[in-house]
């Protein structure tokens, strides 16, 4: 839950310091799915949402569902260095938002509930959503494995210190056999509600006042040319512009201890001789909102405060202290992390126990070279080579070159109740007066995303609902997303992007990566 827009970053000096003075930050970072589950289920599986992914933030729409855990569970960039290419894997954080719940495979007595996802030799799982005390977890090391019971005592349970402290556990760990590379993922709560920071953190910037945004309390005139659900926004009154300052105050405090692990990481790996030979990606699940266009919090819409995200990448070969305007997607890291893993193969040979015998390499590369092919999103490291055409390390395909998106899909799955007039919780809103932000489940939509070179930058979308309501945004002309201009479009450039929105909401593989939004011509 942190953004790029809305002051997300401003008060992290070591991530400044650490990670974007010393390596790439891509100005064009998005998630495809502005939701937790939803997108964390694409970065672990490289994987669109109608490929297999969950859907929303329930059992039912595949948030650690049956259908998760039977698939694509099975073939995450964990499974495939752990199996193919002997990599030693750490998980230490939040994963999906129903793991470990009561229904999501987990029984009621307890049956199931310590299952460790595959492809994890040390893991920390946290049981449900976000929390940073009063939590379990479900712990394995050394292939023991445990659910631990946390309290609300500072040094022993707060919980982004807890997935610090386990990463440097790992970090030590893996260092007694420096042969063996290893992958270490680190899924903080933070900035998520609650929004708890830690107690040397509180109060430290009580005077910070979130960021007045041109489309900050957006008027009437903006919102009556969105979709249903903006139109119904309460403007933001006092109360509840107080009650912003104070999330995005605890944001921030929270976000220190984050910027202090980054700081942690780096000296553990430094201690231990492995910095120099250590590819760290920084990014998020999604972006958010801190009463843009009057919602007062959360994400899950089409705009960009909600789906651009950091992307911040150091290690051997990347550059120092540059921004990249790629566009880099959540579901281009599965292969991006299996690219870096596979990188040394051509010069060192194998890297895996499992494969001291060019036959085995053989087949290991064949075996991930088919979980690529099955990938929709690509490997960005071609970018820092200079060879931009170059092929990713691993490919079935000969022909499948790494070709610079210019356009991507964003899906988004609304979700609400029927005994809630659809609302995402119960009771619903008693009037338009009292609500500044939620879900319904008319808030179902598809859009096309367009950046390019000197040259287009849009957002286009349908809506899933009896209207059949479209959006559409010309970036260049109004970047604050005020002004819904969808019908000043011709019947023929709503087909082009109609033809392109199809041809996205049902690619898979390398039909995701190669085409393109065709230029427009009357």
């Amino acid at each position: 839950d942190q953004d790029t827009i809305v002051g997300g970053m401003a008060h992290m000096p070591q991530l400044q310091r650490l990670l974007k003075d010393q390596g790439v930050t891509f100005a064009n970072g998005f998630v495809h799915t502005p939701i937790c589950c939803p997108s964390r289920s694409s970065i672990l599986s490289g994987r669109y949402l109608h490929n297999g992914g969950a859907l929303n933030n329930t059992v039912d729409g595949n948030c650690y569902g049956q259908e998760w855990k039977n698939d694509m569970e099975q073939n995450t960039f964990a499974t495939l260095l752990q199996n193919l290419v002997g990599y030693r894997t750490s998980y230490a954080g939040k994963y999906l938002n129903q793991y470990g719940i009561p229904g999501s495979g987990c029984f009621e007595n307890g049956t199931e509930c310590d299952r460790v996802p595959p492809g994890w030799d040390r893991w920390l799982g946290l049981v449900g959503n976000s929390k940073y005390y009063n939590y379990e977890v479900v712990v394995q090391k050394d292939k023991r494995k445990r659910i631990e019971h946390h309290g609300h005592n500072y040094e022993k349970d707060y919980f982004p210190d807890l997935v610090a402290n386990f990463t440097v556990e790992s970090i030590q760990t893996f260092a007694t056999d420096k042969e063996r590379p290893f992958l270490a993922v680190v899924a903080w709560p933070t900035a998520h509600a609650p929004y708890t920071p830690a107690p040397w953190s509180e109060h430290r910037y009580d005077d910070l006042t979130a960021l007045r945004t041109p489309n900050y309390n957006a008027s009437r005139q903006s919102l009556q040319s969105k979709h249903w659900m903006m139109r119904w926004l309460a403007p933001i009154d006092n109360e509840t512009e107080f009650w912003i300052n104070e999330v995005y105050q605890n944001r921030t405090e929270g976000l220190l201890s984050v910027d202090h692990h980054i700081q942690v990481f780096i000296d553990a790996l430094k201690r231990y001789n492995m910095y120099d030979n250590t590819y760290i990606l920084y990014t998020s699940d999604n972006g958010w909102q801190l009463g843009q266009h009057r919602l007062s919090y959360d994400k899950r819409q089409l705009y960009e405060n909600d789906i651009r995200v950091p992307f911040v990448l150091t290690g051997p070969g990347i550059p120092h202290n540059v921004t990249y305007n790629n566009i880099v997607l959540n579901i281009d890291i599965a292969p991006t992390i299996v690219d870096m893993a596979t990188k040394g193969w051509s010069t060192f040979g194998s890297r895996s126990d499992m494969m001291n015998k060019p036959e085995s390499e053989t087949l290991c590369k064949k075996q991930l070279g088919h979980a690529l092919d099955q990938m929709d999103g690509a490997s960005f490291l071609p970018s820092f080579a200079g060879k931009m055409k170059e092929r990713m390390t691993i490919s079935l395909d000969d022909n499948d070159h790494y070709v610079p998106r210019k356009d991507f899909l964003i899906s988004y799955h609304g979700h609400g109740y029927a005994q809630c007039d659809n609302f995402w919780s119960c009771p619903g809103p008693p009037s338009p007066k009292d609500y500044h932000c939620g879900d319904w489940s008319n808030n179902t939509y598809h859009c096309i995303r367009t950046i390019q070179v000197d040259g287009e930058d849009s957002i286009y979308c349908r809506f899933m609902d009896e209207e059949h309501f479209g959006e559409y945004y010309d970036l260049t002309k109004d970047p604050w997303q005020l002004n819904n201009t969808y019908s000043s479009l011709s019947m023929n450039e709503q087909m082009r992007y109609e033809k392109r929105l199809e041809e996205l909401r049902t690619c898979q593989g390398k039909t995701c990566r190669h085409k393109t939004l065709p230029a427009y011509t009357e």
